[in-house]
């Protein structure tokens, strides 16, 4: 077997016509897909590059979709930082686009958690609050708002299940310095800083 493999080897060795075109394309193959590693929105190798980002959320369980979708609004908010501070003009619409439509994604997943399983919302809600920091990071750069007919709606969720929040720590028994803790969250969302309540809700709800 041995004999037969290295003389095939040499056969196609001895025919560069049919191996130099072989190498090339492996070599192209290669640097394609490098290329497109690097893309970003409006790059022409970027849809070869999305559509590999999008096989493991095609391939997930339900259960695990949001989180998948969350990974993919999160690199899409980094492509359209590296677009902005790169002043890639022409890059930017197709990368506004590109995460205002993994950000309805998340946001449609997030007020389904909070409306249907309240219980299980308080983790995914971390994940919604960081993002929604980092985009207010990448507007500063871009000096303008993006996303925001998902905001409104993150918003009206996020109230919700601080009430949630709020009417199951109204029946657990609080320490003194966890009494303080809730006092804040309360005061946060009274001055409607919904994200801030949140955030002292988990605090909280990390402690027995």
């Amino acid at each position: 077997e041995y004999g037969e493999r290295a003389n095939f080897a040499k056969a196609m060795l001895a025919k560069p016509a049919f191996v130099i075109p072989v190498l090339a394309c492996m070599v192209a193959g290669g640097a394609v897909w490098q290329g497109a590693g690097k893309s970003l929105p409006g790059d022409a190798l970027y849809p070869l590059r999305a559509a590999l980002e999008q096989m493991p959320l095609r391939l997930s369980a339900q259960e695990e979709r949001p989180f998948r979708e969350f990974a993919l609004a999160q690199q899409s908010l980094a492509d359209l930082k590296a677009v902005a501070e790169r002043n890639k003009v022409k890059n930017l619409p197709s990368a506004i686009q590109e995460f205002e439509a993994n950000a309805s994604k998340i946001s449609e997943d997030f007020i389904a958690i909070v409306e249907n399983q309240p219980e299980k919302a308080l983790q995914a809600s971390r994940q919604v609050v960081q993002l929604q920091k980092e985009k207010s990071e990448v507007e500063k750069i871009l000096g303008t708002k993006i996303g925001e007919d998902q905001d409104e709606e993150v918003e009206n969720a996020t109230r919700k299940l601080v009430e949630y929040e709020f009417s199951y720590l109204e029946t657990r028994s609080l320490t003194e310095e966890q009494e303080k803790l809730f006092e804040n969250a309360k005061a946060s969302a009274a001055e409607g800083d919904y994200a801030t309540a949140l955030e002292i809700v988990w605090t909280l709800s990390q402690t027995p």
